[in-house]
């Protein structure tokens, strides 16, 4: 799953700041939903830890997978940061 990274549409952006190649992270989902089928009680679990924007929380929940919390401050969202 290799992707051309676009960085001529970005060199007006300060740095630091995220990307997310949606479209990836949907053949990414489909591939572990695939290969996860493979095992009987097999589940995947995204954590919200490690990302918690609400557009990609969003495509994630969609697909049917599975999220997980280590705690409740984890899984409420910051509400001075807008989502993008």
């Amino acid at each position: 799953m290799k992707t051309k990274f676009p960085i001529e549409r970005f060199a007006h952006i300060e740095t630091p700041f995220y990307y997310y190649d949606v479209e990836l992270l949907k053949k990414t989902i489909d591939t572990v939903q695939k290969e996860a089928a493979k095992h009987n009680g097999f589940n995947v679990h995204y954590a919200i830890k490690a990302n918690f924007n609400p557009r990609l929380l969003a495509i994630i929940a969609a697909s049917g997978l599975g999220a997980r919390s280590s705690r409740m401050s984890s899984t409420v969202r910051d509400r001075s940061h807008p989502p993008i």
